[in-house]
């Protein structure tokens, strides 16, 4: 299945580390981090707190995405926040060349 991200946002959370959550154009939310094999397509927004532990995921994902639907949807998604769509909330900090070197190839 192919999403259109609405919003992007990643967020340095330190050692090296990125967060990036984000809304899909149908309404859904994404999130997922440097360390997953997985992007969460949830139906609650991922930006909250309650995002940071698994009953959230338990509870409200919708989808999951991985293997070539990772790859494609990771790499959609560095570009959105690169190219300056990202929503601008409290959260977002990246280094641009951080998120270049993420690209998958």
């Amino acid at each position: 299945m192919t999403h259109t991200i609405k919003t992007a946002t990643a967020c340095y959370t330190g050692g090296g580390i990125y967060i990036y959550y984000g809304q899909l154009a149908s309404g859904l939310y994404f999130r997922t981090d440097d360390e997953s094999e997985t992007i969460y397509i949830c139906n609650a927004d991922t930006s909250t707190e309650q995002a940071d532990y698994s009953e959230f995921y338990e509870q409200h994902t919708a989808e999951e995405l991985n293997g070539e639907n990772f790859k494609a949807f990771w790499n959609q998604m560095l570009f959105h926040v690169l190219n300056g769509g990202r929503a601008f909330d409290k959260w977002g900090n990246y280094s641009k060349s951080d998120l270049e070197n993420r690209i998958i190839k």
